[in-house]
């Protein structure tokens, strides 16, 4: 006899050995009880998760010898010949490949004949939304009204590109992925009927591989059944999907943790990229790591702070890379600049410490005074905003008058008064003529003569689309450092923070 695939030989065969699926099968198994069949189901889902096998045993349980039963006696005639594929009154056919509506024709001519051997005759048709449009409108009239001895079973991954029509014609059962752990359970009684001896491990890699489709994951054990000999370890499992050693792995979260940059980076090219793993699932291990640690300080108590943020990066990162053009250089370097933030600190950390220096400083130290520019004033109010609008108007009037050739530059400039200064900000980015033709020193006279004709003790700033372009200074006071302020010099020291420019802040 020739030999069967495990996800062949282990595929339910009763609405009870169906896994991961009760919503759906409870509904089916309660209508066959009741009589409350209806004439056409629509199974969506993910792969690997039963939409065609519970299609099958409905097809036996509405065929039964013993029928209709929720629970088919599995050694009749129709359920055997339903279950080889080879009963005349169970079509299936597969819409991938018959999509066009000569198809869909002869199917609806088919519908009028009654049954031959059994009680129904059951359509199923998988990958249903390949159907053409055409195909579609053929099959609606008799996916509304078939005969009486007619089901439809419709399958499909997507169910988004079914036509509305279509869904309000069905009842429609949505399959969900199978959890992790009903995988791992499935896949080890099947390694134990094989007579395979598998790690813990090696199945937890296995259920995790197989992304919540048990065919998927029978697939991966066929593979690791063929392989393997002796005790099947999880480093067998990992060489045989392709992924890196967990040792690696480890390796490779802890030195990013330490801040070994170069550790990171040489592990990275040795043993991913020099032995040719693919980068994408060397990522997935990582994330799988960072979320195991995070979990793990969670249940602990622990600071969780660290495992987050790098779980956070490296989910940013996996997204990043399958779009990338050169993942390896991408990788690395985002490697290298997640081991430079192992000294990453909490955000209410950071809080708290500053909270402590600030106590820790007593009372007695006052910070350094900040000298009142002239001419500053509050917030803009309604009021001000007129004035600002008056100021405005009265600078192009008098531009035009003077400079009429700064007034369209102006005309593209909001102005108004802020803290002691006059701020002409750009709406939109200014060319090089326009940048130089304000920072000229003969305009910038004209804006001080203008501000002092108004009374306004203000002095001049300009702003391109929100950068500072240019702004007068004013001079500070001999000795006046803020590097002298005891609590700047602890903050540098909190922050580990180096100073590379320093200004005093003027008021506002």
């Amino acid at each position: 006899m020739r030999y069967q695939v495990i996800a062949r030989r282990w595929r339910p065969k009763t609405f009870g050995e169906v896994v991961g699926q009760p919503h759906v099968v409870e509904t089916l198994m309660n209508a066959i009880q009741k009589g409350r069949v209806a004439h056409a189901y629509l199974f969506s889902g993910p792969r690997g998760v039963g939409k065609t096998s519970v299609a099958r045993i409905l097809a036996k349980a509405l065929n039964c010898l013993d029928g209709p039963t929720p629970y088919p006696c599995c050694r009749c005639g129709p359920c055997l010949e339903i279950a080889q594929g080879t009963f005349i009154d169970v079509l299936e056919m597969d819409a991938a490949s018959n999509r066009g509506i000569e198809e869909v024709r002869g199917l609806r001519e088919n519908v009028r004949y009654a049954p031959a051997q059994g009680r129904y005759k059951v359509y199923i048709i998988d990958e249903v939304h390949m159907l053409t449009e055409a195909a579609f409108n053929a099959l609606l009239k008799t996916l509304e009204e078939p005969p009486a001895h007619v089901v439809f079973i419709m399958a499909t991954t997507e169910a988004k590109r079914i036509p509305t029509t279509i869904l309000s014609r069905c009842q429609h059962f949505h399959f969900r992925p199978l959890p992790s752990g009903e995988v791992k359970r499935l896949l080890a009684k099947i390694a134990e009927a094989e007579g395979l001896d598998m790690d813990e491990e090696a199945l937890d890699l296995l259920a995790r591989a197989s992304g919540g489709s048990l065919r998927d994951g029978e697939m991966l054990l066929e593979q690791v059944v063929t392989s393997a000999q002796g005790r099947v370890s999880r480093d067998q499992v990992a060489q045989l999907l392709g992924l890196v050693e967990w040792e690696v792995v480890e390796e490779t979260y802890k030195a990013i943790l330490e801040g070994h940059d170069l550790r990171v980076l040489k592990l990275f090219q040795e043993q991913v990229v020099g032995r040719g793993f693919d980068v994408y699932g060397f990522l997935e291990e990582l994330a799988g790591t960072a979320r195991a640690r995070f979990l793990e300080a969670l249940g602990k108590g622990e600071e969780a702070f660290r495992h987050q943020t790098l779980l956070d990066l490296v989910l940013r990162l996996m997204e990043r890379v399958r779009r990338h053009p050169l993942p390896e250089v991408l990788t690395e370097m985002e490697l290298v600049r997640l081991a430079s933030l192992s000294h990453l600190v909490p955000l209410d950390e950071l809080v708290r410490r500053l909270e402590a220096l600030e106590v820790s400083e007593g009372p007695g130290v006052s910070p350094p005074q900040k000298k009142e520019r002239p001419g500053g004033r509050p917030r803009p109010s309604p009021s001000r905003r007129e004035e600002d609008q008056d100021l405005a108007r009265r600078l192009r009037d008098a531009a035009s008058q003077e400079q009429p050739s700064l007034t369209p530059i102006l005309d593209k400039c909001k102005i108004y008064l802020e803290d002691g200064y006059m701020v002409l900000e750009s709406r939109y980015k200014l060319g090089t003529f326009e940048r130089a033709r304000l920072e000229d020193e003969a305009t910038l006279d004209f804006f001080r003569r203008f501000l002092k004709g108004m009374g306004e003790e203000a002095r001049v700033k300009l702003k391109d689309n929100g950068e500072r372009v240019w702004e007068e200074e004013e001079e500070e006071a001999e000795g006046d450092s803020i590097l002298e302020d005891p609590r700047v010099q602890r903050a540098m020291v909190l922050f580990r923070g180096r100073v590379r420019k320093a200004k005093t802040q003027k008021e506002g």
